[in-house]
């Protein structure tokens, strides 16, 4: 093993950075704070990896963190010290690599990871912390329903399973089934005293018979189709193994790149889900 220690300049300038309360996080925290915003600080959070987030919201599993340039290896500002330059890249790129070993953890179990850098502004910051919140808010809480019109409103979910590779996987609907022909994102009805989630996970059991964690919510949106009312939320449901080859509901199955989605002809409901997926990346 390589043994080597950084010069007396270097070494002061780390002794300078403290593993939590940096300037950045501190200046996220405020705006945060300022914005109304409630949080848990430096928590762990899960049980396979000890990495502690920055922020929490437990409620809506979503990790924040504030990277730092140097430690963490950003190509724009970060700067190798001149003595042992190649070990250094070394140990920040090996740096890098645990973020994102940590980070696909934390997707797996569910959780929303949102990263920064200590460079970035921390109202932009905070205005993407906001806006996940407020699309889980609007995918987790009640639906709100027009007066007159609750008994043709249905509740749905869906997950989009999503390979590492950024594919995810479409549904097409299989003869004798409503929208025969059309492509959908697995899953189903929620029904009287479930969760979005639980309904998720039962719907990808009985159609897929694949046992999934639930990821980040993608989108809700009510589509009008006939006289009926759809309340679609849909989920990133990450996924790591060998894909479903056969489904109860559906003739095909089909992974696919983000790009291609629009290849298919999908069944209304799924299309905000479908701009949604093409307009941003996709990942597991």
């Amino acid at each position: 093993m390589e043994e080597w220690e950084a010069d007396d300049a270097r070494r002061r300038h780390m002794a300078r950075f403290g593993r939590r309360d940096t300037a950045p996080e501190l200046a996220l925290r405020r705006e945060l704070h300022r914005r109304g915003r409630r949080f848990f600080v430096d928590r762990q959070v899960s049980r396979q990896c000890r990495v502690r987030p920055d922020i929490v919201f437990p409620r809506a599993r979503i990790a924040v963190f504030v990277d730092g340039c140097f430690w963490h290896y950003c190509e724009e500002h970060a700067h190798l010290p001149k003595a042992n330059a190649e070990l250094w890249r070394r140990k920040l790129l090996a740096n890098r690599q645990r973020d994102a070993q940590n980070q696909a953890i934390l997707v797996s179990e569910g959780w929303r990871v949102l990263r920064f850098w200590e460079h970035d502004r921390p109202e932009d910051s905070a205005a993407s912390v906001e806006h996940a919140l407020d699309q889980w808010s609007a995918i987790a809480g009640t639906a709100v329903r027009t007066p007159g019109r609750m008994e043709r409103m249905i509740e749905v979910v869906a997950g989009v399973l999503t390979q590492p590779d950024g594919r995810v996987l479409a549904c097409r609907r299989a003869t004798g089934r409503s929208a025969a022909g059309q492509w959908e994102f697995p899953g189903g009805k929620v029904e009287p005293g479930e969760s979005a989630e639980e309904a998720l996970r039962r719907e990808l059991r009985e159609e897929l018979s694949l046992d999934v964690v639930i990821g980040e919510p993608i989108d809700r949106s009510v589509t009008r189709v006939g006289s009926i009312d759809i309340d679609l939320a849909t989920y990133r449901v990450p996924w790591f193994g060998p894909g479903p080859t056969s489904s109860t509901d559906h003739d095909e199955l089909r992974w696919l790149s983000p790009t291609d989605l629009g290849s298919l002809r999908w069944a209304t409901p799924d299309l905000p889900t479908v701009r949604v997926l093409t307009d941003g990346p996709a990942t597991a």
